[in-house]
């Protein structure tokens, strides 16, 4: 469920992954910044990863 998710501008870079892009959470009005992230063009070997979210579960509690 993306409702909670926004778009951010932030980006990181892993060698062997490659770009990673992330997402603010919001939730009832509070913004936890760039605490999700996926890859939405990964390296050949990270291929599995394409467009799976990740979560810093420091940062958010994640339930089904």
């Amino acid at each position: 469920n993306d409702e909670y998710l926004e778009p951010s501008d932030y980006r990181t870079t892993c060698p062997w992954k490659g770009e990673a892009h992330y997402y603010d959470v919001v939730v009832n009005g509070d913004r936890k910044e760039d605490t999700a992230w996926y890859y939405p063009d990964p390296s050949d070997e990270a291929s599995e990863i394409k467009d799976h979210v990740a979560f810093y579960t420091s940062e958010v509690d994640v339930a089904e």
